[in-house]
């Protein structure tokens, strides 16, 4: 019985992000499989990376601050619904 119940519960609380993250790998897949994601896999692509090492991408702070917010926002929802 105790087995039965553990199994339950597990497939209770993953159940709800089986379908995020089949939602993530096909926005995914279909980034790497657009026009531009198959340009970064080419030689000539690698040759142009090597030929400019000099630039580097640069992130914005307001991008760090959100995507902390946004993660702690998902960390907390997270945390609710464990409980």
């Amino acid at each position: 019985m105790r087995l039965c119940q553990l199994l339950r519960d597990q497939v209770r609380n993953s159940f709800p992000g089986f379908p995020v993250g089949t939602l993530i790998n096909a926005i995914f897949l279909s980034y790497l499989l657009s026009k531009k994601g198959t340009y970064v896999l080419t030689e000539e692509y690698h040759g142009i990376i090597a030929r400019t090492p000099h630039v580097k991408a640069k992130t914005s702070v307001a991008a760090v601050v959100l995507l902390v917010f946004v993660l702690a926002l998902f960390a907390a929802a997270l945390a609710v619904i464990m409980l």
